[in-house]
């Protein structure tokens, strides 16, 4: 009787998980009203009901070290960062919603992939993420395009004398209000590009069997489109570009000409990215044989984001008085970013935390890539694989604004790579 009990009550337990997980999602993603830390406690209960459900099923021996190695890793890196800047926080609940909040979206994209329950679509989980950020990243667009008076409004910042006016009366929504001159436009861009890649998403998806995922990747996807135009952001509109050809090749090329294509395609490519930046060299050493130039023109080819903006900065990052280093990626004031997640962690946190750090990343990219390959699911593997490496090159190359423990679509990435260890887990349960 006893045990007959302790059954229903996990059954009404189990069915909390699906009802509230995709809220979880869509709010957190979305930042909604800034209030990322009660969602973290949201998903802590979330995950503890989780654990309670597969803690048993889950395999005692070496299966299961990658998760147990995501998990010690985040553990080191979140704690170790925020524990640094514990004086200057002082903020008990903030510190344990960052170390367990992520934890349990690990552990809900574990319970996700690992779980057999017929009523857990993950499908709808991604549907919620792409639609979360592209609706984030239009939200942002329109608050900068009303601040600013007019679209294209990273072209006006290379063309006006008056800059710094136009930064000041354009802001943008992103956790707190935040001047475009505070890295506003890549942050903005970032997000634009990752949610973009929804409309790739869209073309490996079936509409009639999975309604929920084409509609909220393809609009999600279309929202960052527009936002990648309307601002607008080179390098983030030619790596769509880059992404959407290579996906129309795997789609749509005969198979035995795939490789030959891709091959051509990524080729090309590379010749492109080497003259842009013979281009870009060749501006600082002769100025002089670029001013009949077309001012829009060269205001659009020259527009100083990404990791290119902040080559200078490496050397100071590097050259910091010791007092400085260790500081908690906690910190509200981040003193200077060096443009890559990984340098930024190394100098800010110290050794430990990135060593936890790439724990967890290359742990989570090995999953990733075993997920690929075992899963039947076209349209999930494009869309789980796209969000988590597009994120990925985000941070190690185009890292700005927040901290990456303050990052919402962190959250969302480990929740992806949970999913990936948890569906290799079962995988390989079946097997047996």
């Amino acid at each position: 009787m006893e045990q007959e009990q302790k059954e229903s009550s996990l059954s009404v337990l189990k069915d909390l998980i699906p009802l509230f997980a995709v809220e979880i999602v869509l709010l957190t993603l979305m930042n909604f009203a800034n209030l990322t830390v009660v969602y973290r406690y949201m998903a802590i209960v979330l995950m503890i009901i989780a654990m309670l459900v597969i803690g048993k099923s889950l395999p005692r021996n070496k299966r299961s070290i990658p998760f147990l190695l995501q998990v010690v890793g985040l553990i080191l890196f979140e704690l170790v960062s925020v524990l640094a800047g514990w004086r200057k926080m002082n903020d008990f609940i903030l510190i344990v919603s960052v170390v367990l909040g992520s934890l349990a979206f690990l552990a809900l994209g574990v319970y996700y992939g690992f779980s057999k329950e017929k009523n857990l679509d993950f499908s709808k989980i991604i549907s919620a993420i792409y639609a979360s950020v592209g609706i984030y990243t239009l939200i942002c667009l329109i608050a900068t395009i009303y601040g600013m008076g007019q679209p294209f409004y990273s072209i006006t910042f290379a063309l006006s004398s008056s800059r710094r006016d136009l930064m000041d009366h354009a802001r943008i929504l992103i956790g707190f209000q935040t001047d475009l001159r505070d890295n506003g436009v890549e942050i903005l861009g970032n997000f634009a590009l990752l949610a973009s890649t929804g409309v790739v998403v869209s073309l490996f998806t079936n509409r009639k069997d999975n309604p929920f995922l084409f509609y909220a990747s393809l609009l999600g996807g279309l929202m960052g489109l527009a936002t990648l135009i309307l601002i607008p952001v080179v390098i983030g509109l030619a790596l769509f570009i880059i992404i959407l050809c290579l996906a129309l090749i795997i789609k749509f090329a005969n198979v035995k000409k795939k490789k030959l294509y891709i091959i051509i395609c990524s080729s090309f490519v590379g010749v492109l990215m080497i003259l842009y930046a013979i281009f870009r060299i060749d501006v600082h050493i002769h100025p002089e044989l670029y001013t009949n130039v077309n001012k829009v023109v060269f205001a659009f080819f020259m527009q100083n984001f990404g990791v290119a903006s902040r080559f200078t900065s490496i050397k100071d990052i590097l050259t910091l008085l010791p007092n400085v280093k260790f500081v908690g990626l906690a910190f509200k004031d981040r003193f200077i970013g060096s443009g890559s997640i990984l340098l930024d962690i190394l100098v800010q946190s110290g050794i430990l935390p990135f060593i936890g750090f790439m724990i967890v990343i290359v742990v989570g990219v090995i999953e990733c890539i075993k997920f690929i390959k075992k899963s039947d699911n076209i349209a999930l593997k494009i869309a789980v694989s796209l969000f988590i490496f597009v994120y990925l090159i985000e941070l190690i190359f185009n890292n700005v604004g927040f901290s990456i423990i303050e990052d919402f679509i962190f959250l969302g990435t480990l929740l992806l790579m949970g999913y990936c260890t948890g569906y290799n887990l079962k995988s390989e349960q079946q097997i047996d």
